[in-house]
């Protein structure tokens, strides 16, 4: 065996061990898929040849020639997928166009090549084995495989790339490339052709392309030597919606999660003016952090915080890089934080509020009963005399006076007694507690405020205890409960869940009524926002529920229940939590 044999042999190895690599790294990439497949045609090419150079006769050195084909003559179209996943704006539309059509006529190329001896006539023989005798007809053959290396470096040769900012990087990958695969073709088909005996240095192409990609798998994690991977995985970690636009501001790329925010596929995104999606804003300038509207195409306007800078490449603007951050979870920590604000303003206000009323309210109370006690007396006697009988009957009038007056004291008593309670919502001594038999408890104190047709179904499962205060949890559940019973309909039904969720217990509560419009939803749990007719409640009943269950370490949610109706959700964790400060 001459050694020659051993440069196709290594590339052979080099090759299927790359491929392998490369598919097994991540199959889901089209450049690892794409550039595996390359490598998988490049190891049957060398394979081949290591066989025909090691043939006993003329005829099996020209068959293993011929069924070489099916390795390189994928070269073409496989060159130019590839290339265009890697810069498809750098590939020319009618090449794009052109691909599915040489994909198709590739097999053609193909079982030509293979059936016929109408492009290998035979094979003769070299020093280092046999070498190929070729027709005339393998120039079209040649020329379809010299197109892709041909496009590639002619641009970046005569300083006429796509991409002007990326003709250091981008473009020595292209003059190697495209190099070394004219090379490989003049050594392997051109110099045969005509007669010429030399060495076939293809597979060493081969092996320097293999090495090349094993080196950027090693370096970047990728399986082709490219930047432009590394920095598409860059920009799709970006929590922000990231765009390249053209002079013309369309956008050339895009990261993911700008596609996500505009709700479209990302290249659905690929040559979309940017002003569709962001009107207003200027595209010439640098901008930082300025407050737009983002507007997708299938879907509502939201704010977006809008950046902008220029490219610049040997001091020339080539394009615009753009930011989008979406607001929508920076309004609703603004909002929770006021509503937060709020609570705790209202928590200072009722310890100094209550300890100020409760005294005065104590005493017109027991007044108004000693008060109502003393007419009654007087109405008693006033009521045995017949000249006093208009006397009884003011009396009487005096006494009703004095009931809605005690009636009135009851009810500032009511709202003192929320008020404290909200301003200590879920502080009390903690033990362990079954939330079925809390539950149970708050249906029995609520039972007399449900109506007599309104049905309660419960639906327990076994639940571990937990460590909680009691009473403030009976206090949500009773808000709860009370809640729903005023919601249900006359024959309606009430239905009380419980169920271990992973580390947490979920409790509902749930009503067959007409729900909470949209525009009460939002503002449910904020204190003192309430529906009831004035005299009938102090919306305070939600929002201390709500900071009960938070300072439990759990949250308390409430939405649409599905035929009508509403739901609301306590979820509570079964281990200790830290109380909230």
């Amino acid at each position: 065996m001459h050694p020659y044999v051993l440069i196709p042999l290594a590339a052979c190895v080099i090759a299927f061990a790359v491929a392998g690599a490369a598919w097994a790294r991540d199959p889901k990439r089209p450049a690892n898929r794409i550039s595996a497949l390359l490598m998988i045609g490049s190891g049957w090419w060398s394979l081949c040849e290591v066989v025909w150079n090691l043939a006993g006769s003329a005829q099996e050195a020209a068959f293993f020639t011929r069924i070489s084909s099916l390795g390189f003559l994928w070269f073409g179209p496989l060159g130019v997928h590839l290339h265009a996943v890697m810069d498809r704006d750098a590939v020319p539309r009618p090449l794009l166009r052109a691909l599915p059509w040489a994909y198709r006529v590739t097999p053609l190329f193909i079982a030509c090549y293979i059936l016929s001896d109408g492009f290998v006539a035979g094979a003769r023989q070299a020093p280092w084995g046999w070498t190929p005798v070729f027709t005339t007809a393998v120039i079209p053959v040649t020329l379809w495989l010299a197109a892709y290396p041909s496009w590639v470096m002619l641009p970046v040769i005569l300083g006429r790339s796509s991409a002007p900012f990326a003709q250091r990087g981008r473009g020595s990958i292209r003059i190697l490339a495209g190099g070394l695969g004219v090379v490989a073709l003049v050594t392997e088909v051109l110099l045969p052709a005509l007669g010429v005996l030399f060495p076939r240095i293809g597979s060493a192409i081969v092996s320097l392309g293999a090495l090349a990609v094993f080196l950027g798998l090693y370096r970047y994690g990728y399986a082709v030597v490219t930047p432009r991977g590394l920095a598409h995985e860059l920009l799709d970690a970006f929590p922000d919606g990231v765009a390249l636009l053209r002079f013309d501001g369309r956008i050339r790329s895009a990261n993911a999660n700008l596609a996500r925010l505009a709700g479209l596929p990302r290249p659905g995104l690929r040559g979309l003016r940017f002003s569709e999606l962001v009107p207003g804003v200027p595209l010439d300038s640098v901008v930082e952090a300025q407050q737009a509207r983002f507007e997708p195409p299938g879907g509502g306007p939201f704010p977006v915080s809008f950046s902008a800078s220029l490219l610049r490449a040997e001091g020339e603007v080539v394009g615009t890089v753009v930011a989008v951050r979406d607001l929508r979870p920076v309004l609703q920590l603004r909002s929770r934080l006021v509503i937060t604000g709020r609570l705790a303003a209202v928590g200072e206000m009722a310890a100094s509020i209550t300890h100020e009323i409760n005294n005065p309210i104590a005493f017109v109370r027991t007044n108004m009963g000693l008060l109502d006690s003393h007419l009654e007396r007087i109405a008693k006697v006033a009521a045995l005399v017949p000249e006093l009988e208009d006397l009884a009957k003011d009396l009487g009038a005096a006494r009703e006076t004095v009931e809605d007056t005690v009636r009135g004291a009851d009810r500032l008593i009511d709202i003192v007694r929320d008020v404290r309670s909200f301003s200590g919502a879920g502080h009390g001594e903690r033990e362990a507690a079954d939330l079925n038999q809390l539950c149970e408890e708050a249906l029995r104190v609520s039972l007399p405020r449900i109506p007599r047709g309104v049905r309660v179904v419960r639906e327990y499962e076994d639940l571990p205890p937990i460590p909680c205060a009691p009473r403030a949890v009976v206090q949500v559940f009773l808000n709860l409960l009370t809640n729903a019973a005023q919601a249900a309909p006359s024959d309606g039904t009430i239905r009380v869940t419980s169920a271990v969720d992973g580390d947490w217990i979920l409790v509902t509560v749930q009503d067959d009524g007409e729900g909470i419009p949209a525009s009460v939803m939002e503002h449910i749990f904020d204190p003192f926002f309430t529906t009831k007719p004035v005299g009938e409640g102090t919306g305070l009943g939600l929002a201390i529920s709500r900071e009960i269950i938070a300072d439990h370490g759990g949250d308390l949610r409430v939405g649409p229940r599905e035929g009508g109706g509403t739901v609301f959700a306590v979820r509570m964790p079964i281990g200790p939590r830290e109380e909230a400060g």
